[in-house]
């Protein structure tokens, strides 16, 4: 065979070969071209997809904001509305006692001593009593309006603060009941002259007006306790 057909032979063969392995490589680039794109889409669609859950994360956390912060602003303007109201209660029953009471035993007294014949003190003391029994209605009115304000307030309270509202109402009955039994005591003529048993019944009410103070603080402690957790 001549040198030149071997010569050709070899150099087809080494194109030949060129050729396999220049397209070879032209498939893998290719591959590796489209393995790219394929990791380019994935990493777009991953970027979006955490997109979307960061702002969908952004969303549920402001309304959860928002949702806190109208909890807590209805709860303060409950809490604020009860506490104006038991301050309210308080000063109406001192009301009662002090500025209405003390009139009426100062009629009773110069009825006593301008009255002309007997009918006249029975007259008296009738009056007096009716009187009397109409403060105790007074009292009696405010507590029942308190405690169903406390009903009301137990919407948005705790199991803890529940049972505080109940110790109140318990000592505000007491109080009630104990400011009555003190006013229809004075109302007879053994209350009017007893110094002693007056004294006994002022010092109840002091206690209870104690124990009423206490009970307050705490309530007061709890309620802002509540708010701060919201």
């Amino acid at each position: 065979m001549d040198i030149t057909v071997y010569i050709l032979i070899f150099i087809a063969g080494g194109f030949s070969g060129y050729l396999a392995s220049y397209f070879k490589q032209k498939g893998i680039n290719r591959a590796l071209k489209e393995d790219n794109k394929e990791l380019e889409n994935q990493k777009k669609e991953i970027e979006n997809y955490w997109a979307v859950q960061i702002e969908e994360l952004k969303k549920s956390h402001n309304l959860d904001i928002e949702k806190r912060k109208y909890q807590y602003e209805d709860r303060r303007k409950v809490y604020s509305k009860f506490c104006s109201e038991l301050d309210a209660y308080q000063s109406q029953g001192q009301t009662v006692l002090k500025e209405k009471s003390a009139p009426m035993i100062k009629k009773f007294f110069a009825a006593i001593e301008n009255s002309k014949n007997e009918e006249e003190v029975k007259f008296s003391f009738s009056e007096y009593f009716e009187d009397m029994l109409l403060l105790c209605n007074d009292i009696s009115a405010s507590f029942v309006e308190i405690k169903n304000q406390t009903n009301h307030l137990r919407l948005v309270t705790s199991p803890e603060t529940d049972a505080l509202l109940d110790a109140l109402v318990e000592n505000m009955k007491s109080i009630t009941d104990s400011s009555n039994e003190f006013i229809k005591y004075l109302a007879t003529p053994d209350g009017m002259l007893d110094k002693e048993g007056q004294a006994s019944l002022t010092n109840s009410l002091v206690v209870l007006g104690d124990e009423n103070t206490a009970i307050r603080s705490a309530l007061i402690k709890q309620m802002k306790a509540e708010l701060n957790t919201i």
